[in-house]
């Protein structure tokens, strides 16, 4: 061969070889195209999502990314967060624009859009189907499912529900906790009675989060945003009866207008409340409040949300975070390993003594802490007959819920008719659905 043509067939190789670097190593794995970095080379992972930017739980995330990055200084994790209601639309922002993101805290509700977006992958042959096998129940892994594929690992679920103070309620004459939604009216009575300056009932009447603590009272007047078939029926009696109950709290001064989550979570440690909503990461916000752990039981106590009807069968909203690995990762099977360590019994019982969020993976769930925890008892049972959320099968899911409590605040202002209200709500969620 001449000279001429070896030199050729030199710089062909180089050539090659340097497109293989290019890939980022990629391959193809159950015949999804994985994109990956030589193994020794350094790289850095970016978390997004909200968690680590509350406090809080900013340092527990802070010991969870600190703990990992000691443990492997060539894959280094870095926190990027935003507050929850703006995390959604920061994730598909950087999405569109193929800003760095590896590793995702996501609400189930928020999959399917992040599945449709294209944004997520398939983590199934990442982690292995036997190790999700052997780590959770099927229930568990569900939640991170869409269409039968695993997008997302479970981090932790429980439910939102009803806290009260027990402390509060027996200095104000109630004796035990409500079972119905009249005992819990007669309980707000007195709480008012007892105290004008407590609120007796910390419902949110502002922010989108609203809308899952409605959606939920509508379940409980039997009704809902939606039938079993799909079809709107936020406008129907049952709704009309929801809104006007709600009317009638605020009304009664049981309830106030613009409460949000934390509003009301920090008046509650503080005494100022008899009830609210909230998931059992109430307990570690109770804790980082200055409630000391022997006094838990006397200021914080969930129970199922009363019903209309006496043997009814309370239903509370399914809540949790699922982790999730992001398409446009050029390290996706670290960002795999790293969710293996954030959903691992170590770090899952960490938070759990520290921040009171119920671990997924069996052997944590098992675990002592776990088991001999009354509170966190109470939050399993609570869960056994707990749903997701109306919207949350839909990817116009945030659209949807500002809708509800937009139109909830309008009646309760008075600025409509509470059936108007609800017809309008019909009238957009259908529209929305359309576009």
């Amino acid at each position: 061969m001449s000279r001429k043509y070896a030199w050729i067939g030199m710089m062909l190789i180089a050539v090659m070889a340097l497109a293989a670097c290019a890939d980022g190593g990629g391959s193809k794995k159950n015949g999804t195209e994985t994109k990956q970095n030589p193994a020794d080379k350094a790289v850095n992972l970016t978390w997004v999502g909200w968690t680590g930017s509350d406090k809080p739980s900013d340092v527990i995330i802070g010991d969870m990314i600190s703990k990992w990055n000691s443990a492997n200084p060539k894959a280094k994790v870095t926190w990027l967060g935003w507050p929850w209601d703006q995390t959604l639309q920061q994730i598909m922002v950087r999405n569109t624009s193929k800003q760095d993101m590896d590793i995702g805290q996501t609400e189930f509700g928020w999959l399917k859009s992040l599945v449709e977006a294209n944004a997520i992958v398939d983590v199934s042959g990442l982690v292995g189907q036997d190790w999700l096998t052997a780590n959770f129940e099927q229930s568990s892994l569900g939640v991170g499912q869409v269409d039968g594929k695993q997008y997302g690992i479970p981090w932790t679920m429980s439910a939102t529900s009803m806290m009260f103070n027990p402390t509060l309620l027996e200095a104000a004459g109630v004796t035990r906790a409500p079972t119905t939604i009249a005992e819990f009216e007669a309980a707000l009575q007195k709480l008012k009675d007892y105290d004008k300056e407590i609120i007796p009932y910390g419902a949110l009447t502002k922010s989108a989060s609203a809308s899952n603590d409605i959606q939920v009272w509508l379940w409980a007047f039997g009704g809902g945003v939606f039938d079993a078939s799909g079809e709107v029926i936020i406008n129907n009696e049952a709704g009309l009866r929801t809104l006007n109950w709600y009317k009638q709290l605020l009304d009664k001064g049981y309830i106030r207008m613009d409460i949000a989550r934390n509003d009301a979570r920090q008046l509650f440690v503080q005494g100022k409340m008899g009830f609210y909503e909230d998931a059992i990461l109430a307990k570690g916000l109770a804790l980082s409040g200055g409630v000391a752990e022997a006094d838990l039981p006397k200021r914080i106590q969930p129970i199922p949300r009363p019903v209309l009807n006496a043997g009814d069968t309370p239903r509370d909203k399914m809540w949790g975070h699922v982790l999730v690995v992001f398409k446009n990762s050029p390290n996706q099977q670290k960002a795999a390993d790293f969710i293996k360590h954030v959903v691992g019994k170590e770090s899952s019982l960490d938070y759990f003594a520290r921040g009171g969020l119920l671990p997924t993976m069996k052997g944590a769930i098992a675990a002592e802490p776990v088991q001999q925890d009354p509170i966190a008892q109470k939050w399993l049972e609570i869960t056994k007959t707990s749903r997701a959320g109306d919207t949350e099968a839909y990817s116009e899911k945030a659209a949807l819920d500002n809708i509800i409590v937009e139109e909830f605040q309008a009646a309760l202002l008075n600025s409509k008719a509470p059936q108007k209200a609800l017809d309008d709500a019909a009238s957009r969620i259908k529209a929305a659905l359309k576009k």
